[in-house]
């Protein structure tokens, strides 16, 4: 994975030094990962979407997102993971529309062994709606992977900016512990935490590369401005 020079855990995007990056839908990353199914899943994200109904990740196959996190139609949060026997395992959402056009944090958690689940934007818990939470094993072992789109080919692009995506397989992390999402947003701490399959840290200066994630590598699609 690529992991660029560190920067603390309470650095913020519009004071970092880093440049805004703007994803409208001809730019995203995909890849092909070598994961395995989890009985647990974590992401953390800064970011500034400007649009709804978007995504920001997908696990994709043809009979449906296996994991999910997109902005549905209000703005909000939505999570939803499937198992590996296709059935919805998770659905929640935030109850705050977040496409405003202004820098969130976002920090979520998912426990399929015990059926419980953590959503925080901006250090508050906000999973305001729960459809389906319950017992499973998240189906990873798809080789359509795709972060700012759903599938690969520019559909349902996410707009706005980002700063830094993360996700992980088979770890349980505490998203209520202050001290756990800083780690989750720090990069020379989040390899620790556990499996982190994917590690976008300053999309940016990853415009013409392609060694982004791990497993076997995400590549850059289009280019960012």
């Amino acid at each position: 994975m690529l992991i660029l020079p560190g920067r603390s855990a309470s650095w913020n995007a519009g004071s970092s030094g880093l440049s805004e990056v703007t994803c409208g839908g001809s730019a995203y990353f995909s890849g092909s990962q070598a994961a395995q199914d989890a009985d647990s899943a974590a992401a953390s994200a800064y970011l500034k979407f400007k649009t709804s109904n978007a995504f920001l990740m997908t696990i994709h196959e043809i009979s449906g997102g296996r994991s999910v996190i997109d902005i549905t139609s209000g703005g909000a949060i939505n999570v939803r993971c499937r198992s590996t026997t296709n059935s919805e395992i998770l659905n929640i959402t935030s109850s705050t529309g977040y496409a405003d056009g202004s820098e969130h944090e976002m920090f979520w958690s998912y426990d399929a062994s015990a059926g419980t689940s953590q959503l925080y934007i901006d250090g508050t818990s906000d999973k305001a709606t729960t459809t389906t939470e319950t017992t499973g094993t998240i189906d990873h072992t798809r080789s359509n992977w795709h972060v700012l789109n759903a599938n690969g080919s520019g559909g349902d692009a996410y707009t706005g900016g980002l700063w830094r995506f993360c996700y992980w397989q088979d770890v349980s992390l505490d998203c209520s512990s202050a001290g756990v999402r800083a780690n989750m947003a720090d990069e020379t701490k989040s390899g620790t935490l556990g499996d982190n399959i994917i590690e976008i840290y300053d999309v940016a200066a990853m415009n013409a590369g392609t060694n982004q994630g791990s497993g076997s590598n995400f590549s850059v699609s289009g280019t960012f401005t």
